[in-house]
């Protein structure tokens, strides 16, 4: 079941599930994954660095891919779920396979993609910013 969390009519923490090594695990883009995602890749593009080849770059995807089950996890716990183990980026980088590689980068993009992702459950609750800022200059 997705992690909803629902906050002036907007759905956010959505995550994405996963199954490796036969355990299912959640993938949470949250604010604390995107500030280890920025320190772990720098000013790089997160969608070029995923999909950039050679075993450094993997290794950094393993860490991301931890990160991301980590805070799924930690969303599951809050929410009032069974806790679960953790999946280690080492475990990650030794049992993934070359074909689920190929997913699992799929899966740190979907995450991501629905991180930054939004969805109107109101429309008559939507807040134009813009207009926000402007009615209070002009008061």
């Amino acid at each position: 079941m997705p992690l909803p969390h629902t906050v002036g009519g907007l759905t956010v923490g959505k995550d994405v599930k996963i199954r490796f090594q036969g355990k299912g695990y959640s993938l949470l883009f949250n604010g604390a994954a995107m500030f280890a995602a920025q320190e772990l890749f720098g000013e790089e593009s997160l969608s070029d660095a995923i999909f950039e080849g050679g075993a450094e770059a993997w290794g950094k995807v393993c860490r991301l891919l931890e990160i991301l089950i980590e805070q799924g996890e930690l969303a599951r716990r809050f929410y009032g779920h069974t806790e679960q183990p953790l999946l280690a980026a080492e475990e990650i980088r030794l049992m993934a396979g070359p074909l689920e590689i190929t997913h699992l980068r799929q899966a740190a993009t979907d995450a991501i993609m629905k991180g930054y992702g939004r969805e109107v459950e109101n429309e008559d609750e939507i807040i134009d910013v813009g207009l926000l800022k402007h009615q209070k200059k002009s008061g």
